[in-house]
């Protein structure tokens, strides 16, 4: 893939992705007075943008990854969980309402995820690193109608065994109930069914790139820098 021009990285179409006190409207869609997210404007082509997937397994240390980027160039990193649980702790009306469904027991919306994405993005510059998204073709689909193609992905990769014994060492060390060995082996099974189709699909774009996560962290970042650096040179 040819590496974008190192010209400063703006929001992407920010009409479109203006929120104001956005709810959940009956399509589960997120929706502000004169400013739909979810509708059919949105469903339009975007351009690309400066976004950089960032998928891999449980326990392959792509969110450390992602937060050693973010701090060395500067960069936004954005966890579709993290904002979920940012907006239940601000206690607004969309929060209240994606509590309820968690509680419930409920999927949240895709829809809501990436309209939370959209957001975050309108009100920051990129570049940015999407840590643990697309989690399905769906959702890659959508993305890119709504926004537009990602800049890159990069994936880092784990065998099943190392992984396992890795969420088994932090759920003793942090306490973390879903690191034991039935929980583990269901979030590895979950993330091959849904997100291994992603990577095929991105395969095919010609920018994705397998980092092997079993180095040693600085060996691991060093490749995250690569890749990076390949799309956004260092000023």
């Amino acid at each position: 893939a040819t590496p974008p021009s190192n010209s400063a990285s703006v929001p992407p179409s920010a009409d479109r992705l203006a929120v104001t006190e956005p709810t959940i409207n009956e399509n589960g869609y997120l929706a502000a007075e004169g400013a739909p997210l979810g509708g059919t404007a949105a469903e339009e082509a975007m351009p690309p943008v400066d976004v950089v997937f960032v998928l891999g397994s449980p326990g392959s240390g792509k969110t450390t990854q992602c937060q050693m980027l973010a701090k060395h160039y500067g960069c936004q990193h954005f966890s579709p969980g993290e904002l979920l649980r940012a907006e239940v702790q601000k206690e607004t009306s969309l929060g209240t309402r994606i509590s309820n469904m968690i509680r419930a027991g409920q999927i949240v919306p895709a829809q809501v995820t990436l309209d939370l994405l959209k957001s975050a993005m309108r009100t920051s510059q990129g570049p940015y690193l999407i840590d643990g998204f697309p989690r399905s073709v769906d959702s890659l689909e959508t993305f890119e109608r709504q926004c537009g193609k990602g800049t890159a992905t990069i994936v880092f990769e784990l065998q099943e065994e190392e992984l396992t014994d890795r969420l088994l060492e932090r759920g003793r060390t942090s306490g973390r109930t879903d690191d034991n060995a039935m929980t583990i082996q269901r979030r590895v099974q979950t993330f091959q069914m849904q997100s291994m189709p992603v990577v095929d699909v991105l395969v095919d774009q010609g920018n994705l790139h397998r980092i092997d996560a079993s180095q040693p962290m600085d060996v691991v970042f060093t490749a995250a820098r690569a890749v990076y650096e390949q799309y956004f040179p260092s000023l």
